[in-house]
């Protein structure tokens, strides 16, 4: 580096606050007081390596209870600009002298302590700054809340397969009207382009949606485990759904495959039999979904007997 050479100089915009989240809670989350976790995941960033992190937490007791505090030390390799450490948190943890209770408040944050050793390479870097995560806020529930909390989501759930099976549905007639008007002369350039247009974009629906259904399954069984709800059959259950979802994408996969073939290709005869595929992929599909929506509402069935009981 020669002298006065500008660049080698660090100005504090170059050193960034270090960062810190929680990836495993939303900022307002009810629990039970069985909550516990085994191994809670945090993200840890600071541009001159780590140094330090502690999870910070604050117990309230009821709505105008006392409140205290403190902070867990979270081991992480000295020196790294990033880790993706796991550690145990639980409700019973940090209650101070009995059980949680409904209505207790549980505040936790993270904070990451900066390396500031650097700071010293100019007189412009102003004094280190601590990263400190978003608050995430628990508020303690009965079991009673929290399982039903749990059958509300599942009912969500359903509702949400019950879409996509429509959708399938209606992506299938799409293709399969094609199918129809160019076997009966229709020009492809009219109303059998745009059926499979429609086709196409209600695939890509479907497949975003059982993405994102397997994954509100996979927080589901999770939240249920944590939370110390449910029973083996129930997260049997949820874990069967979760893979059942998944089986789905190979045949919308397909479907999409074979409905761009179909509109590519310059003969009638590839397009009716990439349509012909695709429309067998769009039924696999459909009754993979169809499946799914059977089990959920058997499901359901059995746990609304079981509350009214």
């Amino acid at each position: 580096i020669t002298c006065r050479d500008w660049s080698s100089d660090v100005c504090s915009s170059d050193l960034a606050v270090p960062t810190a989240a929680i990836i495993d809670f939303s900022p307002r989350q009810d629990i039970s007081a069985s909550f516990a976790v085994d191994a809670l995941s945090v993200v840890l960033a600071d541009d001159y390596g780590l140094t330090r992190a502690a999870l910070e937490w604050t117990f309230q007791r009821g709505m105008d209870g006392g409140a205290h505090g403190d902070a867990i030390e979270i081991p992480i390799p000295s020196g790294v600009r990033e880790a993706t450490p796991s550690m145990a948190f639980s409700a019973a943890a940090v209650a101070p002298d009995q059980a949680p209770l409904p209505n207790d408040r549980i505040r936790v944050n993270i904070r990451v302590w900066d390396n500031h050793s650097e700071r010293t390479r100019t007189a412009s870097i102003p004094s280190h700054q601590d990263g400190v995560s978003r608050t995430v806020e628990l508020w303690i529930k009965s079991d009673a809340d929290i399982a039903a909390a749990q059958l509300k989501r599942e009912r969500d759930l359903f509702t949400a397969v019950t879409e996509l099976v429509e959708q399938q549905q209606r992506a299938r007639r799409d293709t399969e009207d094609a199918l129809t008007d160019i076997r009966n002369g229709v020009p492809f350039a009219g109303a059998p382009r745009e059926a499979i247009r429609s086709a196409r974009r209600r695939q890509a629906d479907v497949a975003a949606g059982a993405r994102l259904l397997a994954k509100r399954l996979a927080d589901l069984r999770k939240d249920a485990a944590r939370n110390r709800v449910g029973d083996a059959d129930q997260d049997a259950h949820l874990q069967a759904m979760v893979e059942s979802t998944l089986a789905v994408e190979p045949s919308v996969t397909d479907a999409q495959d074979r409905l761009k073939t179909a509109a590519t290709v310059d003969g009638d005869v590839e397009r009716i039999e990439a349509l012909s595929d695709a429309s067998l992929s769009e039924l696999e599909a459909e009754r993979r979904l169809d499946a799914i929506r059977s089990a959920m509402a058997n499901r359901l069935q059995a746990s609304n007997l079981l509350v009214l009981a």
